[in-house]
């Protein structure tokens, strides 16, 4: 871990808190038509749909320099709030990840992390959750995506909100983000890249999320594709020789969990996508596949090769959750249980 400023940063002096047992507080700054207040109530704010534009950011890769280490970041959709709740506290930590990766959601929470810029995505998802556009049959029926990426990806950026997008280009974190290719079946690596426009790049964090019948293929760059989770649910593979024995794995189920293996998803992918068998058969042996990935971490968890950071309890929060309550609930899981990690974290990277 950098060297630290001897001023605090700027976004921590803003509001975001240290306490864990308040996580209100670190998504109290307004974002969008929505606000959390403190007392976790979700109220309009201006009447015209948008806030003030405030300060500019202060990401915390101006105060701290990187660490030598790979953040491999699970998703699970809405209960990707764990992951946002482990990242900022990272982040007010000084513990800036020299490579991220990330799936679906992870990828999202590592491109707000790899920007600096705590608290941007659970701020988004409370705010949002909502509307229509951001994830509803409606969305489904009007717009042909359950998850609504051109709203998520770019309407709320750039028209309803003024997100610091930018900062990723100067910052010294790099973010791979994993989708699954719909011709092979393979899961695609792409690291964003940081003289490109955001808006091309942006597909790629849109295709990591695009769920599998629920929303279509995005194409970018020539390429066809899905949801990461299907080829690789949790990309630890992805830079391990380069990192080995210096990967942090951020997970969405707790220690011990595995998934059914019967997934029901898998007769009707192949349905849905004739003219695509590889992704028939990516899909059907996603569950062993991902079982097997589960059984590797534990062992090398259990063996100082890697730090994996689980939530202690299942969280809350189911994949397509609204409720305030409980998306809060699960942010705080991911303060706590990166809270009670973090001596072993900071021995497990030889930082101080």
């Amino acid at each position: 871990m950098g060297a630290r400023s001897s001023r605090p940063p700027r976004w921590l002096a803003q509001g975001y808190n240290r306490d864990i047992g308040a996580p209100a507080r670190a998504l109290a700054r307004p974002l969008g038509r929505r606000t959390m207040s403190l007392d976790m109530h979700v109220q309009p704010t201006t009447p015209a749909g948008r806030q003030a534009a405030g300060p500019e950011p202060d990401p915390a890769w101006r105060h701290w320099r990187t660490t030598p280490f790979q953040l491999v970041l699970e998703g699970g959709a809405m209960r990707g709030m764990f992951t946002c709740g482990v990242v900022d506290f990272l982040l007010d930590h000084g513990l800036l990840a020299e490579s991220v990766v990330g799936v679906s959601i992870g990828a999202s929470c590592g491109f707000s992390y790899a920007s600096g810029v705590a608290g941007q995505t659970a701020r988004m998802i409370v705010s949002y959750r909502d509307d229509w556009r951001f994830m509803s049959v409606r969305s489904k029926l009007r717009c042909g995506d359950y998850v609504g990426g051109e709203f998520i990806f770019d309407t709320i950026p750039y028209r309803l909100e003024r997100i610091p997008t930018w900062l990723y280009s100067q910052s010294p974190m790099r973010l791979v983000s994993v989708a699954t290719d719909i011709e092979t079946g393979k899961p695609d690596y792409h690291e964003l890249a940081k003289g490109r426009g955001h808006a091309t790049e942006a597909r790629y964090l849109m295709a990591s999320a695009a769920l599998p019948c629920a929303n279509r293929p995005v194409d970018v760059d020539g390429k066809l594709l899905l949801d990461g989770g299907i080829a690789r649910p949790v990309p630890f593979a992805y830079g391990r020789e380069r990192y080995r024995g210096r990967q942090v794995v951020v997970l969405t189920r707790p220690r011990g969990y595995r998934p059914d293996p019967d997934d029901p998803a898998v007769p009707i992918v192949r349905m849905r996508y004739p003219a695509h068998p590889a992704l028939g058969r990516a899909m059907a042996a996603r569950s062993a596949e991902y079982a097997d990935e589960l059984d590797q971490l534990e062992r090398l968890h259990d063996a100082g090769e890697l730090l994996c950071i689980w939530p202690e309890e299942p969280i809350a929060a189911r994949m397509s959750e609204r409720d305030p309550e409980r998306l809060l609930a699960a942010y705080e899981q991911g303060l706590r249980a990166a809270s009670n990690v973090w001596p072993r974290l900071v021995a497990f990277l030889g930082v101080s």
